[in-house]
C-alpha cells in the first residue's frame, strides 16, 4: 500500500528501485515470459512465481498495516496518506519508471483497496462479514435499525477518511 501508506513520489521511488533491485531475476529480463509460455502445465517455474506473488501481496498486506499502525501511533506523520491527488502523482512517478515499476504500483494499490475492503467498516465488505458472524452466532440478522445505524456510522467514517486524505494531498508538502 506504498500509496495508501501515503509514500511520496520520491519515496515511492526508492521503494520500487529496491523491489526492482532485490527481484531482477523476475523482472524486465524477458527470460520469464518465454519460459512461462514453454510450458502449458503448472510447472516448478510457475510455482515459483506463484510462491512470489503471494510472498509479495503479504509483504504489500504486511507493509500497509504497519504504515497504517504507525500513522496511529505518530511514529509517521499523517501525511502519508493519500487522496486520489496523491495516488495519481505517484503513479505517474512510478509509470515515468518503466512499465514494470507501474505494474507493481497498481499490484500495490489493488493490494491495499482489497485490504481495506475487509476492514469491519458497515458499509465495506469486512462490515458485511461482521453483519453475517453475528448472524451465524444469533440464529438471527441484526434489526433493521441497527443495520441503518452501523452502516451510517461506517458511511461517515469512510467519507471523514477521503475527506482526509484529499485535505492531506492539497495541503501536506
Amino acid at each position: 500500500m506504498l500509496a495508501g501508506i501515503g509514500l511520496r513520489p520520491v519515496e515511492a521511488h526508492s521503494i520500487l528501485s529496491k523491489f526492482r533491485a532485490d527481484h531482477a531475476e523476475f523482472l524486465g529480463s524477458g527470460e520469464r515470459a518465454n519460459i512461462c509460455s514453454e510450458s502449458h502445465e503448472i510447472g516448478a517455474v510457475d510455482r515459483i512465481h506463484c510462491v512470489h506473488g503471494v510472498n509479495q501481496t503479504g509483504f504489500i498486506i504486511e507493509s500497509s498495516l504497519s504504515g497504517m499502525w504507525h500513522m496511529i501511533t505518530g511514529a509517521i506523520s499523517t501525511c502519508n496518506l493519500q487522496g486520489p491527488i496523491g495516488i495519481a502523482e505517484t503513479s505517474g512517478a512510478a509509470a515515468s519508471q518503466g512499465f514494470d515499476n507501474f505494474i507493481f504500483f497498481i499490484a500495490v494499490l489493488s493490494t491495499a483497496v482489497g485490504l481495506l475492503n475487509l476492514f469491519p467498516i458497515p458499509v465495506l465488505d469486512g462490515g458485511h462479514l461482521i453483519f453475517h458472524a453475528y448472524e451465524a452466532v444469533t440464529g438471527k440478522p441484526p434489526s433493521d435499525k441497527a443495520l441503518r445505524m452501523f452502516m451510517t456510522v461506517g458511511l461517515t467514517l469512510l467519507l471523514s477518511l477521503m475527506l482526509f486524505a484529499l485535505t492531506n494531498d492539497i495541503f501536506c508538502p
